[in-house]
């Protein structure tokens, strides 16, 4: 892939990029024996695919209020094979798509990050050759007194499934996260923390047992030189 960058003012590049995707399955591709299907993968049935992205945004160099990236774009995932170890035919996959990352320093104590991206996928596995993954993250850090910092983000992710193989469900997996924490800063160059995160997927009928519900606690130590 390429990008052109145009300097629209001190800290603000207009940007311009393409990326091309190759992938090969070369397992499928020498005849490795699927044996949920009882059946065969060929060069002439695997899950090969091309994507094509194009983006255009905007980059904020850091030092200011706004820093990061804003990418949005149109983006194309097409197979090499017509159809696939079933018989069953591939369809190509195109869209809008985002890779946006960029934060906002809205006060001197006040830190916004927002994340946003939108992207077709490939997925090997025997209920669907490809997915539309989307997700948005939002965080706050709050600067408080005695050098403490609090953390609270929400996050969201959305794994949609498409062309799913005959006789399966519709497949699609719904991803919510909560992190609330706190850092404590011992040093200029030295933080710790101690950060509580909390995710929850959920999925569509008939793949309820690929559901979980997950606590996690870390403890955080950050240096900087």
């Amino acid at each position: 892939g390429g990008a052109f960058y145009y300097h629209y003012s001190p800290k603000t590049y207009v940007l311009l990029e393409y990326r091309y995707t190759q992938a090969e399955y070369d397992k499928q591709n020498d005849g490795v024996r699927d044996y949920n299907r009882g059946a065969d993968w060929s060069a002439s049935t695997s899950q090969d695919y091309t994507k094509n992205d194009v983006f255009i945004g905007a980059k904020f160099n850091p030092g200011g209020k706004l820093g990061g990236a804003v990418k949005v774009g149109w983006g194309s995932k097409d197979y090499d094979n017509k159809r696939d170890i079933d018989n069953n035919p591939y369809k190509d996959m195109d869209g809008w798509i985002s890779e946006t990352a960029f934060y906002w320093q809205a006060m001197a104590r006040t830190l916004w990050t927002v994340e946003l991206g939108r992207s077709f996928e490939g997925s090997p596995d025997a209920d669907a050759a490809g997915y539309i993954d989307m997700y948005f993250k939002l965080f706050l850090r709050q600067g408080m007194a005695n050098r403490l910092t609090g953390i609270l983000g929400f996050e969201y992710n959305n794994n949609d499934y498409e062309n799913e193989a005959a006789g399966r469900p519709e497949k699609e997996f719904d991803i919510y996260g909560v992190t609330v924490g706190l850092d404590y800063e011992i040093q200029k160059w030295l933080t710790t923390g101690l950060q509580w995160e909390y995710k929850t997927k959920e999925a569509s009928s008939g793949y309820a047992n690929q559901e979980y519900d997950r606590n996690v606690v870390k403890f955080v130590i950050d240096s900087k030189f």
